[in-house]
């Protein structure tokens, strides 16, 4: 059996990581709030009177909550 490599691998592992992704959207309610949550802390930050490694910190939070679940 031979293994893939190069571009080959990586467009295989970005296909399995988005089929994953939507796995956990249909099927994961806790993932579903959290996406929300990221997209309600976007639109937040940019209201907010802070710096721009300020808002990169709030928003870096929020992503790894989403890669911890």
């Amino acid at each position: 059996m031979e293994k893939n490599t190069g571009l080959k691998r990586l467009f295989y592992a970005s296909l399995y990581s988005w089929k994953g992704l939507q796995s956990a959207i249909r099927h994961e309610a806790a993932f579903r709030q959290e996406c929300l949550l990221f997209i309600v802390a976007i639109i937040i930050s940019f209201f907010l009177d802070v710096t721009g490694m300020e808002r990169l910190a709030m928003l870096v939070s929020v992503v790894l909550i989403l890669i911890v679940e």
